[in-house]
């Protein structure tokens, strides 16, 4: 979406451009809209790439604390070391999506 958009609205720009016989301020506009258009795709990528990898850290954040809560109305000795497994997993999981 963030490329193809931008590329149809380039594609379109340029096609202007080539079809018609258009003074040097049109052509100047037509190539600061393009520039524009590139320059929004792309902020809007970042900052939408950015805003996933929080959800997804909050996500993971979140099961760490659903299991922590669980594990503490465990007496089940199997099923405490089973989740504090899921809980070091997670935690790993964390600290690598946190530093990528």
């Amino acid at each position: 979406m963030f490329f193809l958009i931008p590329l149809v609205i380039v594609f379109l720009a340029l096609s202007y451009l080539y079809l018609n016989d258009v003074n040097m301020i049109i052509t100047v506009f037509v190539y600061i809209f393009i520039s524009f258009t590139l320059l929004i795709s792309f902020y809007l990528y970042k900052y939408i790439k950015k805003d996933l990898k929080q959800q997804e850290l909050n996500q993971i954040q979140k099961e760490i604390n659903i299991l922590q809560n669980k594990l503490l109305n465990l007496t089940d000795i199997k099923q405490q070391e089973h989740i504090k497994h899921k809980i070091e997993l997670l935690k790993q999981e964390f600290q690598q999506n946190l530093y990528d």
